[in-house]
């Protein structure tokens, strides 16, 4: 290769790392003594607890080349880890190389003539060696796809990669590791970023989804050393089984993405119920649960029993006990078939059925104590793929909510009394606050005085509350109740009123008796406007005047969560303006009558609103 820069490209090589500070030379060292060598080095230690630290400054200290970020605080993940090194990266290439593996000599030079010379390619990939911990060689690592052709992987080839996941669909990507990897930069900003979400499997994910989008070029030369040790991410998703669940998750992706030939994705699905089986005694029932939920919707997919589609309801909740039946103990299955979770999955996670509020709760408690997932809320990604189909704005309102809060303690009003519930006042975020619940009246069964939480029943457009006390009001899903008609709330009459204005009236009222630089966490129906009677829906133009009518803040934000098929996601808010309200059950509030026992089911399976703005806004000194 010449020396100039067009010939020479850069190379950005990330190296994430938390306590492989025993495989970090071996690794460093196979990177500085590459024969390709225009690269830079980002060192990313994820505040590891061992020598890291102290390796990493040294290697630094003798190659310009690297550049060394310390976390103070341990991310969760790393994939998050990826993402940082990336937006560092200067190189037009990328290559992630994990701290415990190591490479030959020739690796970069060998990967990146296969994407020089072919402007279709945007990932090459080479074979693998497995070592132990002391870097004994066991095997080199053969494809996980045997059929059709075990042999194609002895020789070099390029090919199309959707091309390659329709012929070879079992894993989606027979990358073993992501070390072996050498990508553009440009393919990498087409990446689904959900692989953000994922616990273990957000390599997998990350690579199906490039493949979606680009040709691929293979290497059958093993340049790259995978290592296998007890504590390899590998080996502790295999023992805690969550590397099952996402495998699910990731073939239904596939699949969804990608038309597959059903025998195909009959192998693929038996695969992962055969993995499932494996890992299944080891791991919590509730996860059991996810599972046995994602293997089944691969199973469906699949075709496995005929005309499925054709199928009612009951024909496949008897299936799906049969299956039960084969993979879990007689002990289990029998709290399966009597759990209203499991009951209200494979019935179709229908809104307002019976089961369906043990379902929500369920669903926000983990959504709540999914710390990755939290993070993804802070952050404003885009949500796990079919997050909350079927559930309502809730399981966005209260981990957006969560995400908020600061770590320190402070005088906290929920007005509306949304966090008036066991498994919300229990939750870390609000434990430790001087929680004030503000409503119209008493909720029956619903005080928790036990817990240090004071009540106030009152009027929020006339607080009985002096000036700058709160440093923190939370007021989800209840501003767009002010005014209307409140009967369904309190038997009061004086509440049935059609006064669609008045919330103006409250966020002045919050303005009042919020600190200077305290901070309004609020939420709303969102969309195109609708009047309801019991409530109304916000368009841009109410909400543009609740903003205003608080009045000026020293920073503000907004975030925009759409309700599709497909379930929750982050969106912006020309995506959520059209949105309308489930006008079915909306029917039910507003003539203050009881749900039928049997709901209709409306096609995209949405609970209640569409779209939900989501405001943060801190009061100006």
């Amino acid at each position: 290769m010449t020396s100039s820069k067009k010939e020479n490209p850069l190379i950005s090589v990330i190296v994430p790392n938390y306590n492989h500070a025993r495989y970090l030379r071996k690794r460093l060292d196979s990177i500085i003594y590459q024969s390709y060598s225009n690269i830079e080095i980002i060192l990313l230690d994820d505040a590891s607890t061992d020598d890291s630290r102290e390796i990493l400054a040294e290697y630094a200290a003798i190659d310009s080349r690297i550049q060394c970020y310390y976390n103070e605080e341990n991310s969760g993940s790393p994939f998050r880890q990826w993402q940082k090194g990336i937006d560092l990266a200067c190189g037009e290439y990328i290559w992630i190389a994990e701290s415990d593996d190591f490479a030959d000599s020739t690796f970069l030079e060998t990967l990146l003539q296969k994407l020089e010379k072919n402007a279709t390619v945007g990932l090459a990939y080479c074979s693998s060696w497995q070592v132990d911990e002391s870097d004994r060689m066991i095997r080199l690592l053969e494809p996980w796809a045997s059929e059709p052709d075990a042999q194609r992987w002895t020789e070099d080839f390029i090919n199309e990669g959707k091309s390659e996941i329709r012929e070879y669909p079992l894993i989606g990507t027979n990358i073993h590791n992501t070390s072996a990897v050498l990508l553009r930069r440009s393919l990498i900003n087409q990446v689904d970023r959900q692989f953000l979400n994922f616990r273990y499997s957000g390599d997998w994910f990350f690579f199906v989804s490039a493949i979606l989008q680009t040709d691929i070029a293979f290497c059958s030369s093993a340049l790259n050393y995978y290592r296998w040790h007890s504590s390899s991410v590998t080996t502790a998703a295999e023992k805690e089984g969550i590397g099952v669940y996402e495998g699910c998750q990731i073939a239904n992706y596939l699949i969804s993405k990608v038309n597959v030939d059903s025998r195909k994705i009959r192998h693929f699905a038996n695969y992962w119920l055969e993995k499932w089986a494996e890992s299944r005694t080891g791991i919590s029932f509730r996860l059991n649960v996810a599972i046995f939920y994602e293997a089944i919707q691969l199973t469906l997919n699949g075709r496995i029993i005929p005309l499925v589609k054709k199928a009612n309801t009951g024909q496949i909740l008897r299936w799906v006990r049969q299956m039960a039946t084969r993979f879990f103990s007689a002990s289990t299955t029998k709290v399966l078939k009597a759990d209203p979770i499991m009951e209200h999955i494979v019935k179709g996670r229908v809104p307002w059925s019976r089961t369906y509020n043990a379902y929500q709760r369920d669903f926000v408690i983990g959504a709540i104590e999914d710390e990755c997932l939290m993070r993804t809320f802070k952050d404003g990604l885009s949500l796990p793929a079919g997050y909350g189909v079927g559930v309502d704005e809730r399981c966005v309102e209260y981990p957006w909510l969560f995400s908020c809060f600061p770590a320190s303690p402070g005088k906290v009003l929920d007005a509306g009394s949304v966090l008036n519930y066991d498994y919300i006042l229990d939750q870390p975020a609000i434990k430790e606050d001087d929680l004030t619940i503000l409503t119209l009246g008493p909720e029956a069964g619903a005080c928790y005085y036990i817990k240090g939480v004071s009540y106030l029943f009152a009027d929020l457009r006339d607080t009985p509350i002096r000036d700058n006390f709160f440093d923190f009001i939370v007021c989800l899903s209840t501003l767009e109740h002010v005014g209307m008609d409140n009967t369904i709330f309190t038997n009061n009459s004086r509440y049935k009123e059609n006064r669609p204005t008045d919330f103006v009236m409250v966020m002045n009222e919050f303005r009042r008796i919020l600190k200077p630089r305290g901070t309004l966490l609020l939420s709303v129906p969102y969309g195109k406007y609708q009047n309801m009677g019991m409530q109304q829906q916000f368009d841009k133009a109410l909400l543009t005047e609740a903003m205003e009518a608080f009045g000026p803040v020293d920073r503000s934000s907004m975030t925009f969560y759409q309700y599709q098929s497909s379930g929750w996601q982050v969106a912006r808010e020309d995506e959520c303006c059209e949105a309308q309200y489930n006008d079915w059950i909306a029917q039910f509030w507003t003539k203050g009558v009881p749900i039928p026992q049997i709901v209709r089911v409306e096609p995209d399976l949405a609970a209640a609103a569409r779209a939900v703005a989501c405001v943060q806004m801190v009061k100006s000194q």
